[in-house]
């Protein structure tokens, strides 16, 4: 297989039809404790339909991020003060002595440094315990962009989203750490794409709507909205993933800190080598050639992010599938966010929520 160097051409414009998803019609709903453990634990079972782990299936993820990229990561954070709302991070330069080596790769994210990210979590009855589902990104100050596969209608109202912190532990437990940006905000609406194919994962993105809206012009930079992209915008060379995923394939155990890795992007005729007909145009894929660094499960719907130059950061992806996490060949596969800016924003009209979205920082 050819990978693709950063910078070259990664489009191919030709839209192929996707074999049946392999897995079943089959969300993710592997899910994480947020009883205060320091461990949290993968949730599978009773009511929810567990991820199977299978060498040869395709499982939506949840992905993660893994550092490993001292020199970009510096320069991917460097600022020149701009005066956009979004994608603007506390993070200013990247610490070699942060790296600590939990996910697949990956290390702990600084705080501050992803403050769109969010934790979806999810009540479950039978055991009456709320769980760490998937990941998410604020986009604007009522609305969180996650992956289709992540959310179920009928049970939206069991939904809450965490945000303004790094550690997926109790709520207590954040407030004695001194995290007054952390925030729980209830999902009161939610809309999953309606040619979303649970078979084949295309069109693999929803919004939800929150209540209480996000302090978005909090002061310590804790809660801050991503940039989206230009219309089909074609995001080229490194981009970062972030979330709470699992340290490796398989693992049931997951951290209780954010991650972050970065990873290239690839071509999508370098994707499709590896997928076949499953890649279309509405995806992209990123990943080493060699593997070692990846979203694993648990950061299904979480960010991959970029920045134009020291501008903002844009969300360019969310974490939506691939077979395994971090193996050689194999990329992850992400919904590329820039296909579906139209439909964004046809959820999102009322014009005060316009207002919040800087739709162009390129």
């Amino acid at each position: 297989m050819i990978w693709r160097e950063p910078g070259a051409r990664y489009r191919t414009p030709n839209i192929v039809e996707r074999d049946h998803y392999r897995g079943g019609g089959l969300l993710v709903w592997a899910g994480i404790a947020t009883n205060g453990r320091t461990d949290l634990y993968v949730f599978a079972g009773g009511s929810v339909t567990a991820v199977r782990y299978r060498d040869e299936i395709l499982h939506p993820l949840v992905r993660p991020f893994i550092a490993a990229m001292g020199s970009f990561l510096e320069n991917f954070w460097k600022s020149d003060s701009s005066s956009s709302t979004c994608g603007i991070s506390r993070r200013t330069q990247y610490q070699t002595d942060e790296q600590e080596s939990f996910i697949v790769g990956g290390r702990v994210a600084a705080k501050g440094e992803f403050p769109w990210q969010v934790s979806i979590q999810r009540h479950f009855e039978k055991n009456n315990g709320i769980y760490h589902i998937c990941g998410g990104t604020i986009i604007a100050k009522d609305w969180v962009l996650t992956a289709a596969h992540c959310i179920r209608i009928s049970k939206i109202l069991r939904y809450r989203v965490v945000a303004g912190t790094n550690n997926l532990l109790d709520e207590n437990k954040v407030r004695s750490l001194s995290e007054s940006s952390y925030s729980v905000h209830k999902v009161f609406d939610a809309y999953v794409h309606e040619a979303f194919s649970t078979q084949t994962l295309q069109n693999d993105i929803a919004l939800l709507k929150v209540e209480p809206s996000f302090d978005l012009d909090r002061s310590d930079g804790m809660l801050k909205a991503a940039c989206l992209p230009p219309p089909h915008h074609e995001p080229y060379g490194y981009a970062i993933v972030s979330g709470w995923g699992t340290m490796k394939e398989g693992a049931r155990v997951i951290p209780t800190k954010l991650q972050a890795v970065a990873v290239p992007i690839i071509t999508d005729d370098a994707c499709r080598k590896a997928y076949g007909k499953q890649i279309v145009e509405t995806m992209l894929c990123a990943g080493y050639e060699e593997g070692m660094r990846d979203s694993c499960q648990g950061d299904s719907g979480g960010p991959l992010v970029q920045k134009s130059g020291y501008g903002p950061a844009s969300i360019v992806g969310v974490v939506s599938w691939g077979q395994g996490c971090a193996r050689p060949k194999l990329p992850g596969v992400y919904t590329q966010v820039s296909y579906y800016i139209d439909w964004i924003n046809r959820i999102i009209k009322t014009e005060d929520i316009f207002d919040d979205i800087n739709k162009f920082p390129f």
